[in-house]
C-alpha cells in the first residue's frame, strides 16, 4: 500500500495566513470602484503626497482609505507621486514661492543667496509648510477630474 493511498488526494484547507492575506488585500482595495471613489483615492494621495511630512504619507494614507473604504493601493500610489526625488525638485520650490507669496505677498528671490542664507532652513520650512496645502488642494483637485475623466470615459469603452 502506497504512501498516497494512506493520506488519499483531498486538497489541504487554505492556511490561515493566506487567509487573512486575502482579506486584508480585498480590505485594502475598497469597494468596486466608481469614477467619484477613484477620483476621490487619488485625490487624497496626491493630497497626502504634496504635504511636507516625510514619512508619514503611507500610514496615513493606507489609515484614511480604510476608514473612507477607498482603493488604498491607488491612493498609495499617487501619494508617492509628488514625493518623490524627481517631483520634489519642482514641488518643494513651487510650496516655497506659493507660501512666500502667501505669507509676505511678494514671491522669494531664489537666485539671491545672501536672502537664502538669511532665511535659513526653518524660513524656508515655514514657507513650505504654508504654501504646501493649497499646492497640494490644486494637485489634488486635478488629479481628481484626470482620474473622473477617464473613469467615465473608459466605462463607455
Amino acid at each position: 500500500m502506497a504512501a498516497s493511498d494512506v493520506t488519499g488526494d483531498a486538497p489541504k484547507p487554505p492556511s490561515l495566513f493566506w487567509e487573512e492575506m486575502r482579506r486584508a488585500y480585498r480590505e485594502l482595495r475598497g469597494s468596486k470602484s466608481s469614477p467619484a471613489q477613484g477620483a476621490a483615492a487619488v485625490a487624497l494621495g496626491l493630497f497626502i503626497g504634496s504635504i511636507p511630512i516625510y514619512g508619514a504619507h503611507t500610514p496615513l494614507v493606507l489609515a484614511l482609505c480604510l476608514s473612507l473604504r477607498l482603493d488604498g493601493f491607488v491612493a498609495w500610489i499617487a501619494a508617492n507621486v509628488p514625493s518623490n526625488p524627481v517631483s520634489s525638485f519642482v514641488l518643494i520650490p513651487v510650496e516655497i514661492q506659493v507660501g512666500a507669496l502667501l505669507l509676505d505677498g511678494e514671491l522669494f528671490p531664489m537666485h539671491d543667496l545672501e536672502a537664502a542664507v538669511d532665511t535659513g532652513f526653518v524660513g524656508f520650512f515655514g514657507y513650505a509648510l504654508a504654501g504646501s496645502p493649497l499646492v497640494a488642494a490644486t494637485l489634488a483637485a486635478v488629479g481628481a477630474a484626470v482620474t473622473f475623466g477617464g473613469m467615465r470615459l473608459k466605462r463607455h469603452f
